[in-house]
């Protein structure tokens, strides 16, 4: 892939009216401009991996004052600093670890999920859980897993469950497609993904692809009589965020509708491929990516944008075409295609990363001239992470993982739900079996890895579909699972 500084650096075309957004675009251009042409003459530089790790310690241990602001999304901040530390290779001793574990779990709602801050006097969300739930994979603590209230979580998940397959952020909220991203994820990990809980989703979420190829918040009834037309239609445009949660969602639906021999409600992956690479922005902008189409480059959507082709790129090829198929043989079709390189320019994002969106103070930022702060620090090292290593979703593996499957049951209260629902012992076992194998498909090629800027630049490997470390990730699925 080639580096930014051998593209030619023209800005984007206007039509000479100016907006607010054009002056802003041109203000973008003009600041990463003059930051990419004042940097050293063998750019990039490295990753100031000390100073970061310093920012994300100043941050866990005490917040300043303008992150009150924040006090509804204190699981999301733990969140953000222990996955910034994994991703710089930075361990916590234990008293520190079980400091985070007595934290969170102060998050838990009695009546299931968990909250923005300590519960009774914040309400349950699907947001703060998933942070919740993936601050404490992190934290490596078996002991504290068996205190996450599985059937009080479950519970709260069905409250929030819509009729049209959707759910609600929370309890008289809104629908939004990260809510679901957020509750598929923990129903993943915590085995308590069933039929009844997603039954609808998958279609949901195809009629939140909007016509430019990228995912909506949300989708709405159409109202329309022709019997041909969608019952429901996108409400918004294609934003990242929404994309990379809808996509991933798609992802985690589809070992249940395998297990049950059913067909997943499609989606236009080829049109979602065409709207994913032109989000990376030019040359000019450094290479980075955008949320929307005609928006800001921000070093966030290198995670949001970047982070989703390890997904999308083995949906458009299909598993059965690629080096990695069912049965474990090889053909090559795909790798005598594009090789090992991924379907965006991977050195850019890097290089935008390291000399556009590393702040001097520590910690990293949405573009030059702007504050570092918590979310855009792990969001870049996330998104440097999917850049440098090459990481995919392997059928061979799955098949390996099916083979090594001890057999286990679900929790008691669960089982008896199962059973209520008339489905029998064999297909749960089946179900799960088929959700687990998936869950811990992936898999990366040593021999792929491309880190710009030399090795001292690498961060370890995060989860394209989970956003922990792979290897926090197979502990803490096998203990829910039964799995040794």
């Amino acid at each position: 892939m080639a580096s930014i500084w051998t593209q030619p650096m023209r800005g984007w075309p206007t039509d000479g009216i100016d907006t607010e957004t054009s002056d802003s675009q041109a203000e973008t251009e003009r600041v990463l401009l003059a930051t990419l042409t004042t940097q050293p003459p063998a750019p990039p530089k490295l990753l100031a991996k000390g100073l970061h790790a310093s920012y994300f310690g100043k941050y866990l241990l005490n917040l300043p004052a303008p992150y009150a602001s924040l006090d509804a999304s204190r699981p999301w901040l733990m969140y953000w600093c222990l996955h910034g530390f994994d991703l710089l290779g930075v361990a916590l001793d234990m008293p520190m670890r079980q400091r985070g574990v007595d934290t969170i779990l102060s998050f838990q709602d009695p009546k299931g999920g968990f909250a923005g801050g300590p519960a009774p006097g914040h309400q349950a969300h699907l947001l703060p859980t998933y942070a919740s739930v993936m601050a404490l994979a992190i934290l490596n603590v078996p002991e504290a897993w068996e205190q996450i209230d599985r059937k009080g979580m479950y519970e709260f998940f069905m409250r929030c469950k819509r009729d049209d397959g959707s759910f609600v952020v929370c309890e008289g909220g809104e629908v939004d497609v990260r809510g679901i991203y957020c509750l598929l994820v923990c129903a993943t990990v915590l085995d308590i993904m069933t039929p009844e809980l997603v039954k609808g989703t998958d279609k949901f979420l195809q009629a939140c692809q909007t016509y430019e190829g990228g995912f909506a918040s949300a989708a709405w009834p159409t109202g329309s009589l022709d019997p041909n037309m969608p019952t429901a239609a996108a409400a918004a445009e294609a934003h990242g965020g929404y994309t990379s949660c809808a996509l991933f969602s798609h992802f985690l639906l589809r070992p249940v509708c395998t297990a049950s021999s059913t067909e997943i409600a499609d989606i236009d992956t080829h049109a979602l491929l065409r709207w994913a690479v032109m989000q990376q922005a030019s040359a000019m902008e450094g290479g980075g990516f955008r949320g929307r189409t005609n928006k800001l480059v921000d070093g966030c959507y290198g995670w949001w944008v970047g982070g989703l082709f390890a997904v999308l790129e083995g949906l458009v090829r299909g598993e059965d075409k690629s080096g990695n198929k069912a049965d474990g043989s090889a053909d090559g079709e795909w790798e005598d295609e594009i090789g090992r390189d991924m379907l965006f320019n991977r050195v850019a994002l890097q290089e935008y990363i390291l000399i556009a969106a590393q702040s001097s103070k520590g910690g990293l930022c949405d573009k030059p001239g702007k504050n570092a702060d918590l979310y855009h620090s792990t969001n870049n090292l996330s998104g440097l992470s999917s850049a440098q290593h090459f990481v995919s979703h392997s059928a061979k593996q799955v098949s390996l993982n099916r083979e090594s499957w001890q057999a286990s049951e679900p929790p008691r209260w669960l089982a008896d739900k199962l059973e209520a629902s008339g489905e029998s012992t064999a297909d749960t076992e089946r179900r799960r079996k088929e959700v687990w194998a998936n869950a811990l498909g992936w898999v990366e090629d040593a021999d792929a890895i491309d880190i710009v800027g030399g090795e001292e630049n690498r961060v370890n490997t995060t989860n394209p579909v989970f956003n922990i470390l792979i290897l926090r990730l197979k502990p803490f699925v096998n203990y829910f699972y039964g799995q040794k």
